[in-house]
């Protein structure tokens, strides 16, 4: 069986049509066919049903490539990491609010003081099911993220490279927005978003005070940094952030007021302990000797 064979079987099993998964790959049709039909030789069984009109899954093509694809992207993981080791090449993730002055004081960092690694940005999204998925499936080595005390034993987090004041984010029509500082049981009514497998919604906005008094809230579900923004400038909600948000997306019509009873959050380096990348390690290292602000 060769990579190749069940790279073809996945592309047409989403495709379900032969010149769409040979444009898609950039092979010839022929190609494409003769593998996939090596492949069902191999396995004694037919993957598709074919005919002039259409082309389907069978059902143990539906099981052999439901099992095989999980393996298939394990293999490609694990070859990219190869890769990037023996190139000293270290993938930093980050997310929206965790690409601002820090990040780029680290990268400073890391070729000042390791000019023969290489550090390739990768932006990332908030996964509903698994916080720490990045680290955990290879698609990078390190991410830069706010420390929310994961008692995952595969996940190392640390060191911190910042230290973000507790804002809100609020309409610049509110009537809180010109205060120096609030409290935030001032707010009647915070809008926040759960993550599942995490404990970061919980983190920016805990569900009572330290005196355990509630804090009323609701939760909303956004795709993009964009909508969340403007949801917040027409006055729908207000958030409770960091300090860096306000420097990232400074707006005219978004203001950002500290919230003082609330305590800052570290900015950390996150990575996976199964990760052995020595430019990884590398750029721990270097995060290590930086004097959190």
């Amino acid at each position: 069986m060769e990579l190749e064979q069940v790279r073809i079987a996945l592309a047409l099993a989403e495709e379900l049509h032969f010149g769409r998964t040979a444009d898609r790959l950039h092979l010839s049709q022929s190609r494409v066919s003769k593998q996939l039909s090596a492949l069902e030789r191999e396995l004694g069984a037919a993957l598709f049903e074919r005919t002039s009109r259409r082309v389907r899954l069978t059902p143990l093509g539906r099981r052999f490539l439901a099992e095989a694809e999980p393996a298939y992207a394990g293999l490609l993981a694990a070859a990219e990491t190869v890769r990037r080791t023996a190139a000293n090449e270290v993938r930093l993730g980050f997310f929206p609010t965790t690409g601002g002055a820090a990040l780029t004081r680290l990268i400073r960092a890391t070729q000042r003081d390791r000019p023969d690694l290489t550090v390739e940005l990768v932006e990332l999204s908030l996964d509903s099911n698994d916080f720490y998925r990045p680290v955990r499936d290879g698609t990078v080595d390190v991410m830069v993220t706010w420390r929310t005390g994961s008692a995952d034993t595969d996940i190392v987090e640390g060191p911190a490279i910042d230290r973000q004041r507790r804002v809100a984010a609020m309409s610049a029509d509110s009537p809180l927005a010109g205060r120096s500082s609030i409290s935030v049981l001032e707010v009647g009514n915070w809008k926040t978003f759960e993550l599942g497998g995490s404990s970061i919604g919980d983190l920016f906005l805990p569900p009572a005070t330290s005196d355990n008094v509630p804090i009323p809230r609701d939760h909303g579900i956004f795709t993009s940094l964009a909508e969340f923004l403007g949801q917040i400038a027409l006055g729908h909600f207000t958030h409770a952030t960091v300090g860096s948000l306000a420097e990232i997306a400074h707006r005219d019509d978004i203001a950002y007021v500290p919230i003082h009873d609330l305590p800052p959050i570290d900015l950390v380096l996150v990575r996976s302990r199964r990760n052995d990348n020595p430019a990884a390690a590398a750029m721990v290292a270097v995060a290590r000797s930086l004097r959190t602000p």
